[in-house]
């Protein structure tokens, strides 16, 4: 690990937690939960955690379903409120008829 943040469980963040949520959030959910717990484990594996890679392995996976479930809970929401409009609008894509939405 090139950057590490130390947190207050006697742990590390790094780069790689945030490439979870990105894999939870743009996967569907048994893609982005074996990418994230085998990516992660692969890590641990890598960096000479040898012991903790099973462990890792359930944790990122375990995060990246409560990612997947607050972004599924919160699209939904915005579809009922009518927010999708404002989410199209901020990456670019116009409410036009000329052009066909996403």
């Amino acid at each position: 690990m090139l950057i590490k943040i130390p947190s207050p469980l006697k742990g590390y963040i790094n780069l790689g937690d945030g490439i979870v949520l990105i894999a939870s959030w743009i996967l569907p959910l048994p893609y982005g939960l074996i990418a994230a717990g085998l990516g992660s484990a692969l890590a641990d594996l890598f960096s000479g955690y040898v012991v903790y890679a099973p462990a890792t392995f359930i944790i990122k996976a375990l995060m990246a379903v409560v990612a997947y479930s607050c972004y599924a809970l919160f699209v939904k929401k915005s579809e009922i409120h009518g927010i999708k409009s404002i989410q199209r609008n901020t990456f670019g894509v116009r409410d036009d008829p000329r052009i066909f939405s996403l």
